[in-house]
């Protein structure tokens, strides 16, 4: 029997060796979502670049003042954070850790979960450019 603010364990409870499990596996998870959805790998990268190419030509529809011809950069927003793996990785991140407390296991602190995954997807992101020049 359990008494007044015990908590029972069951198989939707997670320890804290199974959460730093969990925070890992969905780390590794959310980063290479977020590097197949940004355009990082061949798979999406053609439909990447059309949705980019689509929301650029959208924002210089609407601020023909603004477009400036020689810039390099996505001037649109939204072209700049569909290519972002940084960008995306926090919503992927967001996203997976809701399902997973939902619909698998209690996560303790899940925003606080979300933020440790984005932010070790995006370290993991940054390690890939470590050996480039520039």
């Amino acid at each position: 029997m359990c008494g007044h603010g015990q908590r029972v364990a069951t198989a939707r409870s997670v320890t804290s060796v199974s959460l730093w499990l969990l925070i890992l596996v969905t780390s590794l998870a959310v980063y290479r979502l977020a590097r197949v959805t940004s355009g990082g790998d061949r798979i999406f990268r053609t439909q990447v670049e059309a949705a980019q190419e689509w929301a650029e030509r959208r924002w210089a529809a609407k601020h023909p003042e603004d477009v400036d011809a020689a810039s390099q950069e996505w001037q649109s927003q939204l072209a700049y954070f569909i290519g972002c793996p940084y960008c995306q990785s926090v919503w992927i991140a967001g996203v997976t850790v809701a399902a997973l407390d939902i619909w698998f296991v209690d996560v303790a602190l899940p925003g606080l979960v979300a933020v440790a995954v984005a932010g070790a997807a995006a370290l993991m992101t940054s390690f890939e450019h470590l050996g480039d020049d520039g």
